[in-house]
């Protein structure tokens, strides 16, 4: 969903969050607290806490528990009861916010697992397919063009050999959090296994693929490895402009084209566009 659309979801469910609350109010307030109505308060908690801010959700069950207090303050008729009902009320549902926010957030963490790799913490391959076949169908109904580098570090095997695993992974690291910062927020990269990653580009044609992977090298070129020197990249990068391609065509293309730009002598690119793709089958 586009940033937009979260955010306006995100008011939307508060604004009605907070409404809601003040009918359900006056309703109670109306009959006279003698209905359950007052467990509707429970509807604009739980959407607050899961499409909306967590603070909107926090003020939703304050004022869902103090709303007793505050309708009789207002009238002019607050009794001892209603005092003591609206502290009640006040606790148990902000208890209850809380505990609703902790298993969001549980749940959050262990999505986010299921889609990242733990080493460089960037996307893993399944997630990666998933946002490509997403991607892909977008491309194909919009016609709009769609980019996929395939990335292989060269010679990462004597950087293991020399500087052992955790030297390694060290540097995988350090390359994942270069490429991050220079891509755009729109654009995902993921690292398949190994030493290989990938970046899929939306909405970008050959030309603008050709400069964002520019960019990727411009920032990855004063990665080194203590005694074994500069680190360089094999590139393939595959291009569709709104054909009929799937993502794993466009992911095997890509890594065809990446193992000729090793075979040509490394630290190269190789582009290709959608015919390349099919014959990647």
């Amino acid at each position: 969903m586009p940033a937009w659309a979260k955010m306006s979801l995100k008011l939307c469910v508060a604004a009605l969050s907070l409404i809601f609350i003040a009918a359900v109010a006056i309703a109670d307030f109306a009959t006279k607290y003698e209905t359950a109505v007052s467990l509707l308060y429970m509807v604009a908690i739980v959407s607050a806490a899961v499409f909306s801010w967590r603070y909107v959700a926090v003020l939703a069950a304050f004022l869902s528990g103090m709303s007793d207090a505050i309708i009789c303050a207002l009238s002019g008729s607050c009794s001892f009861m209603n005092k003591l009902n609206a502290g009640i009320q006040s606790v148990f549902f902000l208890v209850f916010v809380f505990v609703l926010l902790a298993l969001k957030d549980s749940q959050e963490r262990l999505r986010n697992m299921a889609r990242t790799d733990p080493l460089t913490e960037v996307v893993n391959s399944k997630y990666f397919l998933d946002i490509g076949n997403t991607e892909i169908q977008r491309s194909l109904r919009y016609k709009h063009p769609l980019s996929v580098a395939y990335m292989d570090i060269d010679d990462f095997k004597t950087v293991n050999d020399t500087l052992g695993h955790s030297a390694g992974n060290a540097l995988l690291r350090e390359i994942s959090e270069k490429v991050k910062k220079a891509i755009r927020k729109t654009d995902t990269i993921a690292r398949l296994g190994g030493d290989e990653f990938a970046v899929l580009f939306p909405e970008t044609d050959r030309d603008s693929a050709r400069a964002a992977v520019g960019r990727i090298q411009k920032s990855l070129s004063d990665t080194k490895a203590p005694d074994v020197g500069p680190v360089t990249f094999s590139i393939g990068v595959i291009t569709d402009n709104g054909e009929s391609c799937t993502f794993d065509e466009m992911i095997k293309a890509a890594d065809r084209l990446m193992y000729a730009a090793k075979h040509e002598g490394k630290n190269t690119v190789r582009e290709g566009m959608f015919g390349e793709c099919a014959a990647a089958k």
